[in-house]
C-alpha cells in the first residue's frame, strides 16, 4: 500500500504551525479512510505500536520464574527476603489497531497532535480540521466518492466532537460516515477533577512565596511545573462538569447519515506485583556434614495490592473494577446518540485488545 504525507497548516495558541500526517492508502474506494485521533499526551504510535506506552503487562500470563541463590552453610534467617526487588509482570508483544485495519483493507491516517498533553481541546480540534481539509482536498474534494471515518481514543474523542460541532454540515464533513470513540471522557473524569484540585494548592503556594527573595525562585522552579502538569488547560477541559464540556454538549446533535459508536472499559487491572520469598526447601539441609542449604526463592503476589490497581481502595468510580478503566468510567464514555460497546479492558489495553479490533473493523465495514 502506498504511504504518503499529508501536510497541513494550522494555528495553535495564536501561532502558525505546520502539521504532518501519514496516509496509508489501500486504494479500496468502497472502504472509508480512517482518520485516527490519539489521546492526551500521546503520539501516532498509539495506533501503530502501542507498546511504546509501556503498559502492555501480561497480567494473565505466568509469573516470574523461581530463582536459585546457591548453596550456603546456613538456612535463610526466618522473616528475611531474598535480595531481589519486587517484580511487575513482563510486557507482552502487542500490535496496534492501525496495522489490523490496514490488513483488513482500510486506508488510515495517523498523526501526532501538537502539545496534546497541556493544550485546550479547542486547539487540537482546529488542528484536526486542518488535517481533514488537506485530506479531503487530496482525495477528490468534498464531492469525492471516498467515505471518511473518525476513530478516537480517550481525549481524542472530545477533539473529534469539538471538530464536528464546529464544522458539521460543511465540506469537511460531507464524506463522513462513521465516528467511533474508545474510552473517551465524554462526561469528564473525576481523576481530572482530583488532578486540578491538587494543582490549585501548589499554585497558591508558589504565588504566596514568590515575593520572598530567599525562597521564591526556588519554590517557583520546584513547584510551578508540577502545578502546570496537574491543572493545565487539557486537564481543566476533562473535568466532570467543566465549562468546556458544558459548552460542547449544549446544542450538540449527531450529523445526519453518520453512525456513532462509543466504547467503554470496565477493568482497572494493570499488572500483578510479585515479591520473591524463600521456598520451603531452602530450610531443609541438602547435606548434614558439613551442613549445606540450597537457597531458592519463588515469586508470590503481594497481598492487598496485587493485582494493581484492582485491589486498592478506589476514591472514584474511574478506579473501581467493573465501573471504570483506570481513567474513565464506562458510563461517562457514552453519548446519548451513539451505540455503545462495553469491553473488559483498561484504558491503554483497548489500543491492542484483539476483540476491540475486530469490532471496530466490523463497524467500519
Amino acid at each position: 500500500m502506498p504511504v504518503s504525507t499529508i501536510t497541513f497548516r494550522h494555528a495553535h495558541g495564536g501561532r502558525p504551525r505546520t502539521g504532518r500526517g501519514s496516509f496509508d492508502d489501500s486504494r479500496k474506494l468502497e472502504q472509508p479512510i480512517v482518520v485516527m485521533v490519539h489521546g492526551q499526551g500521546g503520539r501516532s504510535e498509539a495506533w501503530t505500536d502501542p507498546g511504546y506506552l509501556g503498559l502492555n503487562f501480561d497480567y494473565e500470563g505466568p509469573g516470574p520464574k523461581p530463582r536459585n541463590h546457591g548453596s550456603h552453610p546456613l538456612p535463610p534467617l526466618p522473616g528475611t527476603l531474598p535480595d531481589v526487588p519486587p517484580q511487575l509482570d513482563r510486557r507482552k508483544p502487542v500490535s496496534g489497531i492501525q496495522p489490523y485495519l490496514r490488513g483488513r483493507g482500510f486506508s488510515t491516517v495517523v498523526y501526532t497532535q501538537h502539545a496534546s498533553g497541556n493544550s485546550a481541546v479547542e486547539d487540537n480540534a482546529r488542528e484536526l480540521a486542518a488535517l481533514i481539509a488537506s485530506l479531503v482536498q487530496q482525495t477528490g474534494g468534498a464531492e469525492g466518492n471516498r467515505p471518511i471515518a473518525l476513530l478516537a481514543h480517550s481525549r481524542g474523542g472530545l477533539v473529534v466532537r469539538k471538530f464536528l460541532k464546529d464544522h458539521g454540515g460543511t465540506d469537511l464533513t460531507k464524506r463522513l460516515t462513521r465516528v467511533i470513540t474508545l474510552v473517551s471522557p465524554h462526561h469528564g473524569s473525576q481523576l481530572a477533577n482530583l488532578s486540578v484540585a491538587a494543582g490549585v494548592p501548589i499554585e497558591v503556594l508558589v504565588a504566596g512565596f514568590s515575593a520572598i527573595p530567599a525562597v521564591g525562585p526556588l519554590l517557583r522552579s520546584a513547584f510551578a511545573p508540577i502545578a502546570a502538569l496537574l491543572s493545565n488547560d487539557s486537564r481543566q477541559d476533562l473535568q466532570v462538569n467543566s465549562p468546556f464540556l458544558r459548552r460542547l454538549s449544549h446544542g450538540e446533535a449527531p450529523l445526519p447519515g453518520v453512525r456513532y459508536v462509543t466504547f467503554g472499559g470496565t477493568s482497572v487491572t494493570l499488572t500483578r506485583i510479585w515479591q520473591y520469598v524463600y521456598a520451603a526447601d531452602s530450610f531443609v539441609p541438602q547435606r548434614l556434614l558439613p551442613p549445606s542449604f540450597r537457597h531458592r526463592s519463588v515469586a508470590m503476589q503481594w497481598p492487598m495490592i496485587s493485582p494493581f490497581a484492582e485491589t486498592i481502595p478506589a476514591p472514584c468510580d474511574e478506579l473501581r473494577h467493573g465501573h471504570g478503566d483506570g481513567l474513565v468510567t464506562n458510563e461517562r464514555s457514552k453519548l446519548p446518540f451513539a451505540l455503545h460497546r462495553t469491553m473488559h479492558v483498561n484504558h491503554g489495553e483497548i489500543l491492542w485488545d484483539e476483540r476491540t479490533k475486530v469490532e471496530i473493523a466490523d463497524l467500519l465495514s
